[in-house]
């Protein structure tokens, strides 16, 4: 299935360049369909006032960035339609796991969310959570259902990654993962970002 209208929060948008570098993917028209975030405030505001056919959260993001983060990723992302290649400062993430709060807050279930992230603990939440969960990387889906089985397992570990989901939110043993949809970059492209 295309989507044809795609809201994509992500602190560094440079994960695009890496992605077409590696992958066959029609890049300008994956940003011709795309409306990007880089923050929580500005997420939230968009995604109060748009509806989106698809929507990917990156799992650690701050709650606002400050104007030069968010003037650089602008910039880094009219840049690449050009090959011009222009870096996005770090941001210090002020909140792991933000993306639980947009998720639950602001998007319901009838929407089409996905994770997308390099943080193994939001790829946890993303499993208590039911959502599908693509790591920024290229995991396989059997290696990092076994992660999350292994974190899941790990007492301390389960318990540090559970204060993170709001009460509300039912946590999951291992007995669902054969049933969770996740994997690497590959998998999210074959599934949502590559035009059928």
């Amino acid at each position: 299935m295309k989507y044809n209208t795609i809201f994509w929060l992500e602190d560094h948008p440079e994960i695009l360049s890496g992605i077409s570098r590696v992958e066959d993917i029609d890049l300008d028209s994956l940003l011709d369909r795309t409306t990007f975030a880089h923050d929580f405030v500005t997420g939230r505001e968009i995604v109060s006032h748009q509806a989106f056919d698809l929507y990917i959260l990156d799992g650690d993001f701050p709650d606002k960035a400050g104007k030069y983060h968010l003037d650089a990723a602008q910039k880094y992302l009219r840049g690449l339609r050009q090959g011009e290649c222009h870096h996005v400062p770090d941001i210090t993430i002020d909140t792991s796991c933000n993306f639980i709060r947009l998720y639950l807050e602001h998007l319901s279930k009838d929407n089409t969310v996905v994770l997308f992230s390099a943080s193994m603990a939001a790829m946890v939440c993303g499993y208590h959570l039911g959502i599908p969960s693509y790591a920024k990387g290229s995991i396989s889906e059997s290696s990092l259902k076994e992660y999350v089985k292994f974190l899941l397992n790990d007492k301390e570990a389960s318990q540090r990654l559970a204060r993170k989901l709001p009460p509300e939110v039912a946590r999951k043993d291992e007995s669902s993962l054969s049933q969770w949809e996740c994997g690497g970059v590959s998998e999210l492209l074959e599934r949502y970002l590559k035009a059928q």
